[in-house]
């Protein structure tokens, strides 16, 4: 399974041994493989900004999925944010590609 959210905690992986791999990946990357997941955004608007569900709520992540966090890396996102100019300056925002692989 393939997700996208705006939080990861290893409160959701469903056992410990496992090594979680990732890497940074662009925006355009992120739109692309977006389409084929399932959003767990508990930002309501940022999945508006980003065109994806709402979806706030708990999972659990298993070995094998990918979960591709979106991080907000120099403060957190107003919750007023409407569209991509909204979002101040020092804010950026980063796109984390989680792979979790059975150890």
């Amino acid at each position: 399974m393939k997700y996208v959210g705006n939080g990861f905690s290893s409160a959701m992986l469903s056992e410990f041994d496992v090594i979680i791999v990732q890497k940074e990946i662009s925006y355009e990357r992120f739109c692309a493989e977006s389409y084929t997941a399932k959003s767990v955004i508990g930002h309501e608007d940022l999945a508006k900004l980003l065109n994806l569900e709402y979806n706030p709520g708990v999972i659990t992540v298993n070995p094998d999925d990918i979960y591709i966090e979106i991080v907000s890396k120099g403060g957190k996102l107003p919750k007023t944010i409407k569209s991509w100019k909204d979002i101040p300056d020092w804010i950026e925002l980063k796109f984390i590609c989680k792979k979790i692989i059975k150890n």
